[in-house]
């Protein structure tokens, strides 16, 4: 008998849909299974764990990220995650899907666990992607039987976390509730063990303990605070995931300028110099109060680094403070004979604001005559912040078509309001120069200054409508007016 005696329309046709679909089915690209309209919704409810990215063709990060990922999908089924599947979708094809996903921008990774959807945010290399695939798919935390597996497990992470102790207490309610939060669970691996017996004699502890393993510095490190303090516990966690001496990467992104942590940095040719060693005896007597970070300038990340620090290899070795709560302001001592004495030294004269802010820069330009004012970093504190004139100022890419449209108009109203006394109109190339205080967010960026306050233009680019501005907004310019002055566009609606 192939049926049961009673059986349904409806389970007749969810036989009939299950065998119609099989997910060896669905092609796959160097092990990466490749979605449809058609199957995704298939795939999915046949797969458990399913990270999905969603791709264009001629999006550069996506053909970077390609190799990556199709070899964390064949490490993930070589290693027997079968569970576990890599996917994607041409979205420039499959509109339907990316409109349904909402996809803005390429890459973009979702995670599918049992269907449910969250944002995919580890990184984009084989090794993190697997290793991020693998912790979101079990329980937040490991349970091992004892102290010596968490230190084997823990021999492989960069960063792990173990509770030890009676796992019926509040201490591991808290414990666990770390080890959901997103801000640290993305860091961390985390195991427990109710074997105390033997581990509490190894980390010196005769109640439920905390004990950071870590690949860097000190390790293993045994929490010294109340557990249950949960603020106190995250703070210490963020410290404690960095290393004293940092090598600048994409990993420390986020605790320098997601933090926003106050930040030493050395840019260094040769991490051999004599100054290096100085540096690093800085940073372990200082840890804790900033970062202490070493980069170089030219390759990959580091030569972003260098360029948003408005450093070359012109200017090496030297160091620069990031004081990114306020403003992303720099501050700046050259490396060269630098001596532990003079290192904090330079610490010591930040703190107490002795420093000047140092800016990138062109050189400050001659006086030409010209109508319209050309602005650089030197000279931006004095020209337009510290100033009793009005500014109304263009920052600009070289590179930007609407920058490069818009000049002549910016040329013509520098001209036509020359005679306005108290009122300057002026440009900046903000690739090449750094404003002071100003969060540039595109190009170009039109900004209105009055007693150094800036106001933020955000009407047309037409020349009446900045004119129209001008009139409702800039006294000095409404003072000519009633003084019964001119410009050429008074008597013409347009040039």
């Amino acid at each position: 008998m192939l049926f049961p005696k009673k059986i349904t329309l409806a389970s007749l046709l969810l036989l009939g849909l299950s065998a119609a679909f099989n997910i060896a089915d669905v092609e796959t690209d160097e092990g990466v299974l490749v979605l449809t309209d058609a199957n995704f919704d298939d795939v999915l409810q046949s797969t458990s764990h399913l990270l999905v990215e969603f791709y264009a063709p001629w999006c550069g990060h996506c053909q970077q990220l390609a190799p990556e990922y199709a070899k964390a999908a064949q490490s993930l089924a070589a290693s027997g995650g079968g569970a576990i599947r890599l996917a994607k979708v041409d979205a420039t094809v499959h509109n339907g899907l990316a409109e349904r996903f909402q996809v803005q921008g390429f890459p973009t990774l979702h995670w599918f666990k049992h269907g449910a959807r969250q944002d995919y945010t580890g990184g984009r290399n084989e090794e993190s992607i697997v290793q991020w695939v693998v912790k979101h798919s079990g329980p937040p935390s490991v349970s091992v039987a004892t102290c010596q597996e968490v230190k084997e497990r823990a021999s492989g992470d960069k960063l792990a976390l173990a509770y030890i102790g009676d796992l019926g207490q509040k201490d591991f309610t808290v414990f666990m509730s770390v080890a959901e939060n997103p801000t640290i669970g993305e860091k961390y691996q985390f195991y427990h063990t109710a074997d105390f017996e033997g581990c509490g004699g190894q980390f010196g502890t005769d109640s439920p303990s905390l004990v950071l393993f870590r690949n860097f510095d000190t390790s293993p490190v045994l929490y010294s605070g109340s557990i249950q303090d949960i603020d106190a516990l995250l703070i210490w966690l963020q410290g404690q995931s960095v290393p004293t001496l940092i090598e600048f990467s994409e990993d420390y992104i986020e605790p320098i300028f997601g933090q926003r942590k106050l930040t030493l940095f050395l840019f260094r040719s040769n991490a051999d110099n004599d100054f290096s060693q100085a540096f690093s005896e800085v940073a372990q007597e200082l840890r804790g109060q900033l970062l202490f970070v070493t980069s170089g300038v030219t390759e990959g990340i580091q030569a972003r680094l260098g360029d948003f620090m408005g450093i070359d290899e012109g200017q090496l070795p030297t160091f620069r403070i990031l004081d990114a709560e306020n403003d992303m302001r720099k501050y700046s001592m050259s490396a060269n004979g630098a001596t532990v004495e003079s290192i904090k030294q330079f610490i010591e004269d930040f703190k107490q604001g002795k420093l000047s802010v140092h800016v990138k820069s062109q050189e400050i330009p001659e006086d030409d005559g010209r109508s319209l004012k050309t602005i650089v970093g030197k000279n931006f504190r004095e020209k337009v912040l510290e100033t009793e004139n009005e500014v109304f100022i263009k920052f600009y890419a070289p590179w930007c078509g609407h920058c490069k449209s818009m000049a002549p108009t910016w040329e013509s109203l520098a001209e036509e309001f020359r005679a306005v006394e108290g009122l300057v109109i002026a440009d900046m190339d903000a690739t090449a120069n750094e404003p002071e205080g100003v969060d540039i967010k595109g190009f170009p960026s039109l900004k209105f200054y009055k007693n150094g306050v800036a106001t933020d233009y955000e009407g047309g680019r037409e020349f009446h409508q900045l004119r129209d501005f001008l009139k409702e907004n800039s006294s000095a310019y409404q003072r000519h007016l009633a003084k019964g002055g001119n410009t050429h566009t008074e008597h013409s609606e347009e040039l």
